[in-house]
């Protein structure tokens, strides 16, 4: 049985404290493990298990022995499509200078309306998606039906 939530920010900088921050809370009041993968965050997570960096490889691992994944609006979001683990997307926001515009809401959001992803832009909607037994998993799974997918979300913003 897949029993762990992962969460990845990946290795963008400025930091993603915000969702560390709201699975670090989250993970207080789950049964269930949660590891975050957290970059250079500046907060240190005290309820979730933590490590900073990983190779592609080790990532891959932790996201195929998980029963449900965290990431942001990024380029894992197509590794996690990928191995048909439930993808729960929480984007970086311009506001709080985690990246220079909105680009990761608006690729959530057209992930999101095809059924790929589960958005979450709260921790009250993020924690009730984890709490989700039987969470999506996004469709297609095989790569080119994914690439497709993307290019069609991408064509609306061309």
């Amino acid at each position: 049985k897949l029993d762990v939530i992962f969460v990845t920010v990946g290795t963008h900088n400025p930091p993603f404290d915000r969702l560390i921050k709201w699975m670090d809370e989250i993970a207080g009041r789950l049964a269930e493990p949660v590891v975050i993968q957290i970059g250079s965050a500046t907060y240190t997570p005290a309820c979730a298990q933590s490590f900073r960096f990983c190779s592609s490889d080790e990532l891959q691992q932790w996201v195929l022995q998980s029963r449900a994944v965290v990431t942001h609006g990024g380029a894992s979001i197509r590794e996690i499509l990928l191995t048909g683990r439930p993808a729960i997307v929480v984007p970086r926001l311009a506001k709080f200078r985690e990246v220079v515009n909105d680009h990761q809401v608006e690729l959530a959001e057209a992930l999101a309306r095809r059924g790929l992803i589960t958005l979450a832009n709260d921790l009250p909607s993020l924690e009730q998606a984890l709490r989700d037994p039987e969470l999506p998993v996004g469709q297609p799974q095989s790569a080119g039906q994914l690439i497709h997918a993307l290019r069609k979300i991408l064509e609306q913003f061309a």
